[in-house]
């Protein structure tokens, strides 16, 4: 992978050896830290991995990284857990990727490049945690409004209104709107059930993203769509609440990213449970809507507004 690329996706080979990768990264990253800082004595550099993978070269796999590169504001001896300097950096490691990796060859660090400047790291008791995303650029991100997932959600023709309304709102506030579609055997790729309902039709110049798992981050290009945005903040509407609309907010928040849920503009189905027992979908929407004023998660804002409330320059919350 030559540097400023976007990190590989993993090959074959490469999900055989990414939990192994990923175990060592993150139980080894304080000592990662200090290795660096050992190749780089004077400026004390520390690094904390967002993301991994494998990338295939002529030599075979190679192990692949993304995320940030501090630099201590004061002298070395400043705690680990102080405020760092910090540029967002990606590369590739110095050597093949066996299945067992546990440590990191001092001979195979290399100095990653700087890409861009307005991410940095949180750090906790030593812990590198999520890479927070600074500024208020904001997206708004509509998944899976689509004939089949819609078809017996719970008030379907209000939510849909008011999912057209907040993408009018931020269409008429230049804000980018991205669209999610999933597809799986009870939505089949192409079929009526899979279609985005008539009453949404993305503009052409608004991305569509295609998935099959529940987060809207999973195996698809949206963290890339956010980046070439420089989004920091996405506001979240579509269906279904409880699968769908929850783990793209949690994966978001995971990532680093403000999220305001649009408080009316998501719903999901009852859930019957085969005992006469009932998940209703009006309390399943209720206490997400409560539980995203309620998260609290170190340097990143959630919350809930209304379709009319939302600010997209102010996360978490209402005008």
């Amino acid at each position: 992978m030559s540097t400023g690329d976007p990190i590989a996706r993993p090959d074959a080979l490469g999900v055989a050896a990414l939990g192994a990768i990923a175990f060592a990264l993150c139980d080894s990253l304080h000592e990662f830290g200090h290795l660096l800082a050992a190749v780089l004595p004077e400026q004390g550099f520390v690094i904390s991995i967002s993301s991994v993978g494998v990338s295939t070269t002529t030599s075979g796999p190679r192990c692949c990284y993304r995320g940030t590169v501090g630099q201590r504001a004061a002298r070395r001896s400043r705690p680990l857990h102080q405020p760092y300097r910090s540029t967002s950096a990606e590369g590739t490691l110095g050597f093949k990727c066996p299945l067992g990796l546990s440590t990191f060859p001092r001979s195979a660090l290399p100095i990653p490049a700087v890409l861009r400047s307005f991410e940095r790291p949180i750090l906790s008791g030593g812990k590198a945690m999520a890479t927070v995303r600074e500024g208020t650029a904001p997206v708004l991100l509509v998944v899976d409004v689509q004939v089949g997932v819609m078809r017996d959600a719970w008030d379907s023709p209000r939510v849909i209104k008011n999912v057209c309304r907040t993408v009018e709102r931020a269409r008429a506030a230049s804000v980018p709107v991205l669209w999610v579609q999933h597809s799986d055997e009870d939505l089949p790729q192409g079929s009526k059930q899979w279609q985005l309902v008539p009453e949404l039709v993305p503009a052409p110049s608004e991305p569509l993203l295609h998935k099959h798992f529940n987060s809207s981050f999973e195996q698809t290009t949206l963290e890339e769509e956010l980046a070439k945005r420089r989004a920091t903040h996405l506001v979240l509407a579509g269906a279904a609440t409880n699968w769908c609309i929850r783990a793209t907010a949690y994966g978001a928040l995971d990532r680093g990213y403000d999220v305001t849920l649009v408080k009316d503009a998501h719903t999901t189905a009852t859930m019957e449970l085969g005992d006469g027992a009932r998940i209703e979908a009006a309390n399943v929407i209720q206490e997400f809507n409560i539980a995203m004023t309620w998260l609290s998660y170190p340097g990143r804002k959630s919350g809930a507004a209304t379709a009319e409330e939302v600010s997209f320059g102010r996360p978490g919350g209402g005008q």
